[in-house]
Parts: structure tokens; sequence; C-alpha cells
């Protein structure tokens, strides 16, 4: 799915589960990134779309240059923002989590992907996988929220 939202629910999931040692931006990033070659496939009108960027070889070396990319990069101005300051953990956790997540979806939505045969069950199935991880993490993040709000509410309550 090159270039879609369809891998940003497991980036939510991932968020929600573990808030500080995930970068949704690094995240979304790792996705474009390992959907270059099936977009360039595309492109090309090639059979196969899912190539050497969906092995685990291949998922390893893409997640690996946008870590170390944004590690040069951090701190730089973007346009009207700055990149932000991630720690090694965040950046190996995040790496890690796109890379697994990505073929894991992409191994139950498409045939073609490195080692998929088993786990295939057909778009429908992942689309549902992708919103289910979606919500997941979208709720885990509200009630993190919540919770924060609430705590800091009680501490203003009792020193004020």
């Amino acid at each position: 799915m090159p270039f879609t939202a369809f891998h940003i629910g497991a980036g939510l999931l991932g968020k929600g589960v573990s808030p500080k040692s995930q970068s949704l931006v690094l995240f979304a990033a790792c996705q474009v990134a390992i959907d270059v070659e099936p977009g360039i496939r595309m492109l090309l009108d090639h059979g196969d779309l899912h190539g050497y960027s969906h092995t685990p070889l291949g998922l390893a070396v893409v997640v690996t240059a946008c870590a170390l990319l944004w590690r040069w990069l951090q701190g730089t101005r973007w346009g009207l923002a700055r990149m932000p300051q991630l720690s090694n953990r965040v950046l190996v956790d995040t790496a890690v989590w796109a890379a697994l997540s990505h073929w894991l979806l992409d191994a139950i939505s498409h045939q073609d992907v490195w080692g998929s045969s088993v786990l295939y069950a057909g778009m429908d199935h992942a689309e549902d996988a992708a919103l289910l991880l979606a919500g997941i993490g979208t709720l885990l993040l509200l009630v993190r929220w919540i919770s924060g709000a609430a705590r800091a509410y009680r501490r203003r309550r009792q020193t004020g």
C-alpha cells in the first residue's frame, strides 16, 4: 500500500502502548520509505509489487537508514518546524516496530510479500486489522491523555 494511511494504525498502537519509546512521525517516515520500492514498481507496471524492501534484510536496511537519517537531521529546521531530538532507544524501538508491523500487515494483505503465504488473508481482513490497531492505539492514547489531565487537575487543586 504505497503512501497510504493503512500502516499508521500500528503506529498509533505502538504510541498508545509505549508513548515514551515511540515516535509517530518517525514511524510514518519509515512506512513511506519502505513503500518507495512498491510505488516505483507500480509506476513501472511491474507484476510483483513487493520486492527487496519487504524482506527481513530489506526492512532492516530501510528502517536503519531512516533512523540514521533522523539522527543526522534532528535539531534542523524543516519549514516552520524543527526535527525533534529522539533518544537512541526511541529511534531503535520505533524502527523495529515500523518494520515488524509493516511486514505483518502487508503479509496479511498481499501474497507477494516475503514468507506471507501462510498469513495471507486478503485485503479486506488487513484493512480490518489496521482499523482495529488504530482504534486500540487511539483509545490508549486518549485514556493516557485523560488520566494525565485528571492528575494535573488534582495536583492544582491540592496546591491551590
